[in-house]
């Protein structure tokens, strides 16, 4: 899942963002594990992304999101207009285990 939520959230910032730079970061804690996407680009406006998204199921962010609350995880967005976004997905570490 980190791969495929990665290649997403670039391929958003390649078509969507404008940015001119992009930072990724992996962290793991006993617990999970971190991989937070940054760019700074145009960003977008979190409260009408949710308005807009909130009806559409397996799409874009909220496509991101519901994968990764399927596997126990979870996503945080920050963003404002103007300033770039941040997305940090968390998963469990037991899903890497075997």
């Amino acid at each position: 899942m980190p791969v495929s939520f990665l290649q997403e959230a670039l391929t958003n910032i390649a078509k969507h963002a404008q940015a001119t730079q992009v930072w990724v970061n992996l962290a793991s804690s006993d617990h999970s594990i971190h991989l937070t996407v940054k760019d700074n680009g145009r960003g977008f406006d979190l409260q009408n992304w949710l308005a807009v998204e909130s009806h559409l199921k397996g799409i874009g962010l909220l496509g991101m999101r519901e994968r990764l609350e399927a596997l126990g995880g979870s996503l945080a967005v920050e963003s404002q207009p103007g300033q770039g976004a941040c997305l940090t997905a968390r998963l469990p570490r037991r899903e890497f285990e075997s």
